[in-house]
């Protein structure tokens, strides 16, 4: 009888001396801590794929992607908040570089959104922009499994999340004043270098003798005058779409729209209290610049005005070869583009 006694009283003091040793929690079992993390070992960080890597991984392959933690998102990417404060707790979304600057630029397509909702516990609470927007522009580790998420590729089921350093912003070289500064010129003679102080001089403009334009972007204008084949950037606002069923091309500059296959630039946003013939020259399109999506599924599936008639009229800059399309001049082959401004 008394071994039993003893025995009993030597399985209960290992039993809370063994409890003494545990780890502590929190309640959705996730390690304590400023910065949690989910068992990333080293050895994954290292092997951690890019972004532009993770998107030729085959669906259904389980990867550790490193990317920048650039913002939040719900729904759709071009939901996409990139400064807090931030909605949705949903998905966040990363990137291979850092936001530098409040007039960053955004390229779209560059993106990698990764799901929350169906994450291991823990993990959408610890590490969703909404709650802890202090990991904005964080380099961050994530184990999942690589899926077309938001009709691009990235990640869902979550099961790891490892936050990393912050993005630091170089600061800027002090310039060295010289001794001798040089004294602008405010009545430059004909032979000067156009300078600040000579402004009147113009650019390059775009002109019939002159097709090959020295700008790196251009107006919907500037792009009708580039000879075709050659690979352009435009800048317009989305107007409307078109369709051509071998019959005649129909044009389309209010919802619904029955057509993914194109999209409609043009310098200026429609305006809906006008009908489309007042503001554009819809017979020989002179003003109207069409982009053939159908080459990049991609592309077509963020700029359609079929499944995203909110696109109407948002600022946008792509990205292509210049060719004739739907009997104009046009843009086919699109490489990429940027979300300019969603507010004409």
């Amino acid at each position: 009888m008394k071994y039993r006694i003893l025995t009993a009283f030597t399985l209960l003091f290992l039993l809370v001396t063994g409890c003494e040793k545990s780890i502590a929690t929190d309640e959705d079992g996730t390690s304590g801590g400023d910065t949690p993390t989910a068992g990333i070992s080293d050895a994954d960080k290292q092997n951690a794929l890019t972004i532009s890597q993770a998107w030729e991984v085959a669906d259904g392959t389980v990867v550790c992607v490193k990317g920048y933690l650039v913002a939040s998102t719900q729904r759709s990417i071009q939901n996409a908040i990139f400064s807090a404060p931030f909605e949705g707790t949903t998905a966040i979304v990363l990137a291979e570089e850092p936001i530098k600057g409040s007039d960053y630029l955004i390229d779209y397509d560059d993106l990698f959104p990764v799901c929350l909702t169906d994450a291991s516990k823990g993990i959408r609470n610890n590490f969703n922009l909404v709650d802890h927007p202090e990991y904005w522009n964080h380099m961050v580790y994530i184990i999942g499994t690589r899926a077309d998420y938001l009709s691009m590729a990235g990640l869902k089921k979550v099961t790891a999340i490892e936050v990393g350093e912050a993005y630091q912003a170089e600061e800027p070289d002090t310039p060295e004043t010289p001794d001798d500064p040089v004294t602008p010129n405010p009545e430059p003679e004909p032979d000067d270098p156009v300078t600040p102080d000579n402004p009147n001089t113009p650019d390059d403009p775009v002109t019939p003798d002159n097709p090959t334009p020295t700008s790196d972007v251009l107006t919907v204008a500037q792009a009708k005058l580039v000879s075709n084949y050659q690979t352009i950037t435009v800048e317009g606002y989305i107007v409307g779409a078109a369709y051509d069923d071998g019959i005649q091309i129909t044009k389309y500059f209010s919802s619904p729209f029955t057509s993914k296959s194109s999209i409609l630039l043009a310098d200026k946003p429609i305006d809906i209290n006008k009908t489309p013939e007042e503001q554009f020259d819809l017979q020989s399109f002179s003003d109207i610049f069409p982009v053939c999506l159908t080459g990049n599924k991609k592309i077509q599936d963020v700029l359609n005005l079929k499944e995203h008639p909110n696109n109407q009229n948002i600022r946008v800059q792509i990205k292509g070869v210049k060719q004739d399309y739907l009997c104009t001049k046009g843009m086919k082959d699109v490489e990429s583009y940027k979300i300019i401004s969603q507010e004409p």
